[in-house]
């Protein structure tokens, strides 16, 4: 079963306390399951909608991706909604699932390619799209890249792939924020080493 190691960093907009933005992880025997999400908005209200989706994910992450999505989707209809990703890998066949709505990015990051993996166009709470589940086989030393909007995705392209791979993932995602979140938002990356 592969190893993994995980970073994550987070914060709010400028001059805000609250933090919209929001992940979850979780590994049990040979799953990983990996969530960020981000609150429409800024401060309380987009805080609010994040908080509720955590508390759904703590509960349904073993359910199908899809049941996860409905279930959010209900729970969230009082909010301003999140947009959402959801990575869940079996770390005994290196199996990829995943499943995205809005602008959450996520990539694979392999020795010789880049692959970006799609989030259909809605908002969970709002306007919950046909959840479509991608598969992507990964190998040992790929890297998995979830970020939210508040990450500058042209600036985070110029980050070398040899630092992504290799360097500790808690260090490059504090890096990655500290060097490239847009102070117009919340801001979240999260990044894993299998």
């Amino acid at each position: 079963m592969a190893e993994v190691k995980i970073g994550i960093a987070t914060r709010p907009r400028n001059g805000y306390f609250e933090n919209g933005d929001g992940y979850f992880t979780k590994q049990w025997d040979d799953m990983l399951f990996l969530a960020i999400f981000d609150g429409l908005g800024h401060g309380k209200v987009a805080a609010a909608a994040s908080e509720r989706c955590l508390s759904i994910l703590k509960e349904y992450y073993q359910a199908p991706l899809s049941v996860i999505f409905a279930t959010a989707h209900d729970a969230l209809r009082r909010t301003r909604g999140v947009v959402m990703g959801i990575a869940l890998v079996n770390l005994s066949t290196l199996l990829l699932r995943y499943a995205g709505v809005g602008n959450i990015a996520t990539m694979v990051i392999s020795d010789e390619q880049s692959t970006h993996l799609i989030s259909m166009d809605g908002i969970v709470g709002y306007t919950l799209p046909t959840i479509k589940e991608f598969t992507h086989q990964l190998i040992h030393g790929d890297v998995i890249m979830m970020y939210t909007d508040g990450i500058s995705s042209s600036n985070l392209s110029l980050c070398p792939r040899e630092q992504l791979k290799g360097a500790d993932p808690q260090f490059v995602s504090e890096e990655i924020l500290k060097k490239h979140a847009k102070s117009e938002d919340d801001a979240t990356i999260l990044i894993a080493h299998i």
